[in-house]
């Protein structure tokens, strides 16, 4: 790996510093942030406790990255092809970081199915929370957010990859699984049921508006893959999913 130029040892006249960091752990090391942030926790009037953010904002950071590396392998190569080896290379960190954090390449999917699952979730919870009225208006506003928001079409791109890669099928039903056991989606469906403006729902409780966002979610899922695949103009696909919407309300 290649050092870097010292202020001290300038190269030229105009002695500005050269710096290429190849990886995170030189970055850290060899660079001497780690020493940087140490002595900045030291004069911190909890030092125990900086220290202690300082190695868990590091860990978060490493762990994101490996993360970020295997959703963009896994856009463009099948999942039985992915190496390890690639992944720490694309993240910049060590395999023994790599092991820190993750079991196996099939831990590091599942806990990758796990956060996309959450931005999904949290997105359909906020779509209640911010209509507080009708369940159509909810779910629009959700299919609108998937359209308009990066993040969430990131999470669907993401799906639509996994059902066109047959070699990862097996470990995302597993992921699907422990999702279940957690009992996640029912803590979801009770978020939404409590946002709701029940005046306009006579007879309305929990386990019926599971089955509205259960055939809701799979609306969007079809709206999703048609948006993605530009299959029909976006206004064109808010305005289908609102219609099917409405009939479910």
């Amino acid at each position: 790996a290649p050092a870097f130029d010292s202020p001290k040892r300038a190269q030229g006249p105009d002695f500005h510093d050269r710096v290429l960091a190849v990886d995170l752990d030189q970055l850290w090391g060899r660079m001497r942030c780690g020493d940087n942030l140490a002595a900045a926790g030291h004069a911190h009037f909890n030092a125990a406790a900086a220290i202690t953010l300082q190695h868990t904002a590091l860990g978060d950071y490493k762990k994101q990255a490996i993360l970020d590396a295997m959703r963009a392998e896994f856009m463009t190569t099948p999942y039985s092809e992915i190496r390890i080896s690639s992944l720490i290379k694309r993240a910049g960190i060590s395999r023994a970081s790599f092991y820190l954090y993750f079991q196996s390449k099939e831990d590091l999917f599942t806990c990758m199915m796990h956060q996309l699952r959450e931005r999904l979730v949290q997105g359909l919870v906020e779509a209640f929370q911010e209509q507080k009225s009708s369940f159509d208006a909810s779910m629009s506003r959700l299919v609108n957010r998937i359209m308009d928001d990066e993040i969430y079409r990131d999470c669907w791109e993401f799906c639509k990859r996994v059902m066109e890669d047959g070699t990862c099928r097996e470990v995302a039903a597993c992921a699907e699984r422990e999702y279940d056991k957690e009992d996640l989606r029912e803590k979801t469906e009770k978020k939404c049921y409590e946002a709701m403006d029940h005046s306009g729902y006579p007879g309305l409780d929990k386990e019926k508006l599971r089955y509205a966002i259960g055939m809701g979610m799979l609306v969007i899922l079809r709206i999703s893959m048609l948006y993605l695949d530009h299959a029909a103009d976006p206004k064109r696909l808010k305005e289908m999913a609102a219609r099917q919407f409405a009939i479910l309300d």
